[in-house]
């Protein structure tokens, strides 16, 4: 998300995300930390090469290798899970993590698995 902050854009994670609550939630008494990590990623984003490297239409993307494929699939399937447990049905916990471009591969697969 973005905020204008003092005549200058900024970016922000959406604290409403359902991962962002969940973190939070699981680090109980220390989330506070959590919320100070966050600030300091926020802080940091690199906004201007992001810009160019967007602008470089030269620029390739790095297709993921099968290493990291697989390493998405265990993360999928861990935040799917996970979802599962906190009693959201099958098709919300789905739906929910298609809104990440790197799982929306995956989902589809998942939908097909029972």
């Amino acid at each position: 998300m973005t905020k204008l902050k003092n005549g200058k854009k900024e970016y922000e994670l959406n604290k409403n995300h359902f991962l962002y609550k969940k973190i939070k939630e699981l680090m109980a008494e220390h989330s506070s930390l959590f919320e100070k990590y966050v600030e300091i990623i926020e802080q940091s984003i690199p906004i201007g090469m992001i810009i160019n490297d967007f602008s470089d239409h030269s620029l390739m993307i790095k297709d993921l290798n099968s290493e990291s494929v697989k390493q998405t699939q265990l993360i999928y399937e861990s935040l799917l899970n996970g979802l599962l447990n906190d009693g959201m049905s099958k098709a919300d916990a789905i739906s929910h993590l298609e809104k990440f471009d790197l799982f929306q591969n995956i989902s589809k697969n998942a939908l097909q698995r029972d």
